[in-house]
C-alpha cells in the first residue's frame, strides 16, 4: 500500500549556500596551490601538496552539502515518517513509537524516535531508531514540526520537553540575541577581510586575496541575513 504523505519539509537555504561558496572558494585554492606547485616545484616540496590535499577536503565537503541539499526531504503523515539522504532513506511508523526523546544538540536542536521491541520502519529495511536534526529547517518548518510531533505522539512517551521547550522557545529576547551574534561574527568576517587583504597587499601571496574574498562572501551572507531579521522583527512588533 502507498503511503500517503500529508508534507514535505527541505533544508534551509544556508546549506546550500554554504556548500556552493565552500567549494568555488576551495576549489579555486585547489587550483591556485597546483599552479604554485607548478611555477615552483622545488621551493614547495611538502607544503604545496599538503595545501592542496586539504583544500580537495574542503571542496569535497562543499560538494556534499550541495548534495544533501539538493537531495534532503522529510516526509510526513498521521501514521508516518520517511526521512530521505544522500545514500539512505529511512521511514518511521509512528505507531510503534517507544519514545521520542527532545535533544539539545545539534545547533538548533534535534528529536530521536525509538521503536518498541528494537523495530521502528514499515519498510523492508529495519531501522530501530531515526535522529531529525531541527536545525536543517527554517523557522516555520521547524516550528510546524515540533507542533507535529508533539500532537502526534503520546506526551509519556517523550522525554525531555520540558528542557527542550525552555532551551530553544522563540521568544522576541532570543531572536534580538540570535540576529546580534549574526552582527558580530560578521563584524569578525569582516575583519578578516581586511586582514588578508592586507596580507595580500604586503606581498603575502594570490592565495590570501582568495581568503580575504571568501570571507567577505560570508560577511556579505550575515549582513543579509542580519537585514533580513531585523525587518521580521519589526514587522511582528506593529
Amino acid at each position: 500500500m502507498k503511503q500517503e504523505w500529508t508534507h514535505c519539509y527541505r533544508m534551509r537555504p544556508y546549506f546550500r549556500n554554504v556548500g556552493l561558496a565552500g567549494t568555488v572558494c576551495s576549489l579555486a585554492m585547489t587550483i591556485l596551490f597546483f599552479v604554485a606547485l607548478w611555477i615552483q616545484p622545488a621551493n614547495h616540496p611538502v607544503n604545496a601538496p599538503f595545501l592542496i590535499a586539504i583544500s580537495l577536503l574542503f571542496t569535497a565537503l562543499g560538494i556534499y552539502l550541495l548534495l544533501l541539499h539538493h537531495r534532503y526531504r522529510l516526509f510526513v503523515s498521521d501514521s508516518a515518517i520517511h526521512q530521505t539522504g544522500v545514500v539512505r532513506s529511512k521511514t518511521a511508523d509512528l505507531r510503534v513509537i517507544g519514545e521520542l526523546k527532545w535533544r539539545f544538540y545539534p545547533l538548533g536542536g534535534s528529536v530521536r524516535l525509538s521503536g518498541m521491541c528494537g523495530v521502528l520502519s514499515i519498510d523492508a529495511l529495519s531501522i530501530d531508531a531515526l535522529s531529525i536534526e531541527l536545525g536543517n529547517f527554517n523557522q516555520q518548518d521547524r516550528q510546524q514540526l515540533i507542533s507535529f510531533l508533539r500532537g502526534a505522539i503520546a506526551e509519556s512517551k517523550q522525554v525531555g520537553w520540558q528542557q527542550f521547550s525552555e532551551q530553544f522557545a522563540d521568544t522576541p529576547k532570543k531572536r534580538t540575541l540570535s540576529i546580534r551574534a549574526q552582527l558580530i561574527f560578521a563584524a569578525i568576517f569582516a575583519a578578516h577581510v581586511v586582514a588578508f587583504g592586507l596580507i595580500w597587499w604586503l606581498g603575502g601571496g594570490s592565495q590570501f586575496l582568495l581568503f580575504s574574498a571568501g570571507n567577505a562572501l560570508v560577511t556579505v551572507y550575515l549582513l543579509r541575513s542580519y537585514c533580513r531579521k531585523r525587518a521580521e522583527i519589526g514587522n511582528n512588533t506593529e
